[in-house]
Formats: structure tokens, sequence, C-alpha cells
């Protein structure tokens, strides 16, 4: 059963320009897994990411939120196993 749903969001953040810190990116991805969830979407994390990265070069890096190689604008994934030990 297909049902059409209504959803406006606004989000307004300012980070000054050159400050790479990625807030408004990791944002739009949470807002995109949010919209997943909450709708129960059923969307893949590959096609969560192909969304994700329609709106910036890096917000498909927060989708996944674990360490990876990123190589391409951001948005081709080699996982990373990092260790704590010294």
């Amino acid at each position: 059963e297909f049902r059409r749903v209504l959803f406006r969001s606004h989000m307004y953040k300012h980070i000054p320009a050159g400050a790479g810190l990625g807030g408004g990116s990791s944002d739009a991805a949470c807002m995109i897994k949010l919209l997943n969830d909450k709708f129960s979407l059923g969307l893949s994390t590959e096609r969560m990411e192909e969304y994700a990265v329609k709106l910036g070069a890096d917000c498909s890096f927060f989708i996944r939120n674990k360490p990876v190689f990123a190589t391409g604008i951001g948005n081709l994934f080699e996982p990373v196993e990092l260790s704590l030990k010294d």
C-alpha cells in the first residue's frame, strides 16, 4: 500500500566558511536516517548514501558512522580497522 505523506523540515546552522567541521553534512545524513526510520521506508545503507551524496560530497560519510577510508568525492568507502592499543 502506498501512502503519501507531506513532511517539511528546515535546518539552519551557521558555520563559518572553511571551518570544515562536517556539522551540516552530519545533520543532513542524520535527517535521512531519521526519515527512513520514522516512515519505515526500508532504505538500505547504500541507497541512503546515494541520497546523501546528492546533498553534499561528504554527507554519505555520516550514514554508516564508522571509520572508513574514503575516496572519490568522499562517497566510496573501504572499511578500516582501528585499534586502541599502544
